[in-house]
């Protein structure tokens, strides 16, 4: 018997959690001989198992679980027309990226190469968990190394060189004529601090992150910036949709110096399939934040409030998202009595992308971005000021094209390039910038 991939191995123990259906009230027999059939294979009995399943098939039992672990069972056991049979029955349902990934295991274990280099490929760049785009990945590059998610860390590292236009501190700040380059950094982790008990059908954990983020400019250092963050978060997963809320606490420095602390609640609700007809996807976000600043800063102090609904669906090689997000703020703002600068704007941000995979390691893509802020009392300068005193309202549009090649799985480079032009009923806030930006990141599921 050939060795089985053990991502399909796990697939089992993982399936037999995630996909179960909670429709064992309905079913009692027909779920119990569905469980015995998972314990079965969890105790090395492939042919009982394979007995047990069938029969809760037989049976009436027709959760997504039961078609996935007969397929498992059948690939253990080389039965790969039968493996393929169950895994296809997946393809619509929200479950169709495992589906996929394991469809591509058999057409490789059956020398159909073609038909597996165009799974795994559909895997690399359009699953939506990035531990299976990480794995088609090295599928397609031949490499081995199945990864315990339960239990382990995720990594992201990037590194990045660029060039930006119109430099600005802080996003309410006049436009300036400064052009610089800069190199960025970025660092996150994330990973179970403690796994719960969850019933057949979901898993349940704890879960800790941590984030740095730095971009140092070479001449003009009053824009430098730097943020680190870390939080904790309880997260759900019951297959189809997942849910996570958490808090966390945020350090930002400008040029060195200490500006304010972000401490935020937050709530985040995503669902594998969320339309008919299409491979859609839908993504809900909420999240309160108190801003803390530091001497120089006070403006800023006060709330912020943010919500955010996204949708996201694949044709062929063709991947298309679309964003709406809300910001509102209630801060202390700017006051003295010559002066008085607004910094509680309301801001609605629509975003359309595209991407599209050109060659089994390109992907290029493109987004178009409007955001609209609106602020509540009228700015107010000295007599005799260059800046504009009244009514401030800003139409900002922005477009970006991307490059992104991906090699030796885990690693991939990016180019970007961005265009922002703002539209500002007050002469000082109106600018164009353009920023250029190649990345090399690393992901290590």
């Amino acid at each position: 018997m050939v060795r089985v991939p053990a991502l399909l191995w796990i697939g089992m123990l993982v399936g037999a959690s995630l996909l179960a259906s909670p429709a064992f009230a309905e079913q009692e027999d027909a779920g119990k001989t569905f469980r015995e059939g998972v314990i079965a294979f969890q105790g090395g009995d492939l042919q009982r198992s394979r007995e047990l399943l069938e029969q809760a098939a037989a049976m009436g039992y027709a959760a997504s679980a039961l078609h996935y672990n007969l397929g498992v069972v059948y690939y253990r056991l080389e039965r790969y027309g039968r493996a393929e049979t169950a895994f296809e029955r997946l393809l619509d349902t929200p479950h169709r990226d495992l589906a996929r990934y394991n469809l591509g295991l058999i057409a490789k274990a059956t020398g159909r190469a073609a038909r597996a280099d165009r799974l795994f490929l559909e895997v690399a760049n359009t699953a939506t968990e990035s531990n299976l785009r990480v794995l088609a990945r090295r599928q397609l590059d031949l490499q081995k190394g199945p990864v315990d998610h339960a239990t382990s860390w995720l990594l992201f590292a990037s590194a990045g060189l660029g060039y930006e236009e119109n430099l600005s501190l802080l996003p309410d700040t006049a436009a300036s004529e400064d052009n610089d380059t800069y190199h960025e950094l970025v660092l996150y982790t994330r990973g179970p601090l403690m796994n719960l008990d969850a019933d057949m059908g979901s898993e349940s954990r704890i879960e800790a992150q941590a984030s740095y983020y730095q971009r140092h400019y070479h001449h003009d250092r009053p824009y430098n910036t730097d943020a680190l963050k870390g939080g904790v978060s309880w997260y759900v997963d019951d297959g189809n949709a997942s849910r996570r809320v958490g808090v966390d606490q945020v350090y930002f420095w400008a040029d060195s110096a200490s500006r304010e602390t972000h401490t935020g609640l937050y709530g985040d609700w995503r669902w594998g399939t969320c339309t008919t007809g299409v491979s859609g996807r839908c993504q809900l976000k909420a999240e309160i934040t108190r801003v803390h600043p530091f001497e120089g800063y006070e403006a800023y102090r006060g709330m912020r409030y943010n919500a955010l609904g996204r949708y996201r669906a694949d044709w062929g090689d063709w991947r298309g998202s679309a964003s709406y997000e809300l910001e509102l703020n209630a801060r202390e703002d700017f006051s003295t009595y010559t002066q008085y600068v607004d910094v509680s704007p309301a801001r609605h941000k629509f975003e359309l992308g595209v991407d599209y995979v050109a060659t089994r390691n390109l992907l290029v893509g493109g987004a178009l971005e409007y955001r609209l802020s609106r602020y509540e009392d009228a700015y107010r300068f000295p007599a005799g000021s260059t800046f504009e005193s009244g009514e401030r309202s800003d139409d900002r549009y922005a477009a970006s094209l991307q490059m992104e090649y991906a090699f030796l799985a885990a690693w991939s480079v990016v180019l970007d390039a961005t265009y922002e032009r703002n539209e500002s009923s007050l002469s000082q806030y109106s600018y164009e910038n353009r920023s250029y930006q190649l990345t090399l990141s690393y992901f290590l599921p």
